[in-house]
């Protein structure tokens, strides 16, 4: 296990607590309609948090594709490392996408107006949250990158010494 995974597992399973207190709270204490007029002005914050998470995907892809002179290993690592926080990624996108959608429906169902826009605003909330935790995640990621990038230069230093020694030997 990664030592940034269990900080994360942490955070998830907060953030998720976090998230159905808050809808179990809205569900039984607050006004289902009013809910789903805030809901729906919300569309602005999820547009910023759309943008933003696409924008991180596109910039995690760029990041660690100009990484070049690491071994098959540490680019196997690196590799599943982006794929995994890209999935994550679009998964985050979909449930902004969900959260943005949900309230639009409920004069569809005028009988689950209430759990809809409890779910709505746990998704919401969820997404929220989730999105401030990101640079967390990209900080952990640009470590482990810094980590391979010294330790290949290590690597280079000890060859370059290798050779040094090698070429005084044979003098």
């Amino acid at each position: 296990m990664r030592p940034g995974a269990a900080r994360n597992i942490w955070a998830f399973l907060a953030i998720s607590g976090s998230s159905a207190a808050v809808a179990w709270a809205a569900y039984r204490f607050a006004d289902a309609a009013r809910l789903v007029a805030v809901l729906k002005d919300m569309w602005v914050l999820q547009g910023v948090l759309v943008t933003a998470v696409v924008s991180l995907i596109y910039r995690l892809q760029s990041d660690v594709a100009s990484l070049a002179g690491l071994g098959a290993a540490q680019r196997s690592e690196l590799d599943s490392m982006v794929r995994t926080k890209s999935l994550r990624l679009w998964v985050l996108f979909v449930l902004i996408a969900i959260s943005a959608l949900l309230p639009r429906v409920t004069d569809g169902f005028p009988s689950f107006v209430a759990q809809i826009a409890a779910f709505s605003l746990a998704l919401s909330f969820f997404t929220a949250a989730y999105s401030a935790y990101l640079p967390s995640m990209w900080n952990e990621l640009r470590t482990f990158v810094t980590a391979l990038v010294a330790e290949r230069e290590r690597q280079d230093r000890r060859k370059a010494e290798l050779e040094r020694l090698r070429k005084a030997a044979e003098k």
